[in-house]
């Protein structure tokens, strides 16, 4: 059968890395261990997503308002370790994290094209010719008398708040 492989472009350290996912049909990975040459593993399973939705709109030069495509997309965008341990299974430490939702809305990007009335006059009519049948023909070739588009970036992030060691020594 399919199996998902992991792929390293050097390995000096000589770690071994193996994935847990799920099988067909999606193939999602839930997490992945990562062991050195002392048999310690490095247990990498709490997830950070990110998404971003980017929408736009922009509006013809006789004034008709038009929606562009919007975009979404999710993905993982960072592995945390949760625990080490040792060859022998024993926890080495725990970490602990605390969930933070963090927002990023960058500046509106905005463009604006406006035809000049003399241009419009004598490549397409008169003023009053821009809601014309002939107008808006025109006007669906002509650049957007303005456009906009925003992206918003959300990540639900985690921060570190603390590490549990074996002997149950704790750092926060």
């Amino acid at each position: 059968g399919t199996a998902l492989a992991v792929k390293m472009l050097t390995n000096q350290g000589n770690l071994k890395v193996s994935i847990n996912y799920s099988s067909t049909p999606s193939y999602k990975i839930h997490s992945f261990t990562i062991q050195d040459t002392n048999g310690v593993r490095y247990v990498l399973d709490q997830q950070e997503y990110s998404k971003s939705n980017t929408g736009g709109i922009s509006v013809s030069q006789n004034g008709e308002y038009r929606d562009l495509s919007d975009s979404y997309s999710e993905y993982v965008s960072a592995w945390k370790i949760s625990h080490m341990e040792n060859a022998g299974g024993v926890i080495l430490a725990n970490f602990t994290y605390q969930d933070v939702l963090e927002i990023f809305i960058p500046p509106t990007a905005a463009t604006y094209a406006e035809v000049p009335l003399n241009i419009w006059s004598r490549y397409v009519g008169t003023s009053q010719d821009k809601n014309s049948m002939w107008g808006s023909y025109n006007n669906g070739i002509l650049k957007p008398s303005r456009s906009s588009s925003l992206t918003r970036m959300t990540i639900e992030s985690k921060k570190l708040k603390n590490v549990t060691f074996h002997d149950q020594t704790k750092i926060d």
